[in-house]
């Protein structure tokens, strides 16, 4: 039994339940999600497990979303509040509550809005600095281009980079590879890595070699590749946080290339729900939020709508 299944009291049983049902990689921020809506509900510092979200009532439950608003900033507000309607969703299936009582708590969980800025997104002169700045000659940097042609290339969460496994890799189309992920709320899916992109992770492979065990590795001060072992999101997020201020064009997290990803292919024409798939969203509304093309996507659509009027002359 996993240390989140343990046997637990009822309320236990949800949070556990939605907790092992994320990646691996995902569940320690999911624990911390938690954590932080507990001790709001609570009024002093709760464990994960700990608070009865399905006995709360709508009230309460607004009371938590509001105190999450003002302690923090949107973005971890929202974290945590849809962690605590994953777990009130698991309450519903295990039938401790109905359906009427589950949708009155989720409209109290209601997302927080405001407080920052739109995401970024890379144009493409910044992605040619950003791979110009891992070009240095050294196995790190072979190791960071395959990274960031992932991330950017493919549209890879920083968790999903770092749980990729070469046995997850097919090379039998020599033109097109296929990487099978393992995403959010152990869903699975396969992306495709062509070009560029496949050129960057054969220079890779070539220094990694074919040990079994983790895609990306750590490469020591002396560039000895340590196949076997892998990186941690962490690490990933560090490694592009370095490559982002070599390459002088502001410091910024793995995500900014996944939202760039997102917004490059919706440039590119290809249609919201493809873009979806390849993201591993379970909403095309989750997909739209990516988009950082603004006011010229629509400017640049109409074109394509050709309106047949013409003037006719005086008189006629």
């Amino acid at each position: 039994m996993t240390p989140d299944l343990e046997p637990t009291s009822r309320h236990g049983r949800h949070a556990a339940a939605y907790v092992a049902a994320q990646s691996e990689a995902a569940r320690p921020a999911v624990r911390s999600n938690l954590r932080r809506a507990a001790t709001i509900a609570a009024g002093h510092p709760a464990g994960w497990r700990r608070y009865p979200w399905h006995r709360a009532d709508a009230a309460s439950l607004e009371a938590v979303r509001n105190g999450l608003a003002r302690d923090y900033k949107p973005a971890t507000a929202n974290a945590s509040l849809a962690s605590v309607r994953g777990v009130l969703r698991r309450a519903w299936q295990h039938g401790d509550l109905d359906r009427a009582d589950l949708e009155r708590r989720l409209d109290a969980l209601k997302t927080v809005k405001g407080g920052s800025a739109p995401g970024r997104a890379l144009d493409m002169g910044q992605v040619a600095r950003l791979f110009g700045a891992v070009a240095d000659g050294t196995p790190a940097g072979v190791r960071d281009a395959a990274l960031l042609a992932l991330l950017y290339g493919v549209g890879l969460r920083r968790a999903e980079a770092a749980a990729a496994d070469l046995a997850d890799l097919d090379t039998t189309d020599a033109s097109t590879w296929a990487l099978r992920v393992r995403g959010k709320g152990r869903r699975e899916r396969l992306v495709y890595i062509g070009d560029g992109a496949r050129d960057a992770l054969n220079a890779w492979l070539e220094l990694r070699g074919d040990d079994e065990g983790p895609l990306f590795a750590p490469v020591d001060k002396a560039g000895r590749v340590r196949a076997g072992r892998g990186l941690t999101g962490r690490a990933i997020a560090r490694r592009v946080e370095l490559r982002s201020e070599q390459a002088r064009i502001g410091r910024f997290s793995p995500h900014v290339l996944r939202r760039t990803f997102a917004t490059r292919a919706l440039d590119q024409g290809v249609d919201v729900a493809t873009v979806a798939d390849l993201m591993g969203h379970a909403s095309l509304d989750t997909t739209r939020r990516y988009d950082r093309r603004g006011e010229r996507a629509k400017k640049d659509a109409m074109t394509a709508i050709a309106v047949p009027y013409a003037q006719t002359g005086e008189g006629e």
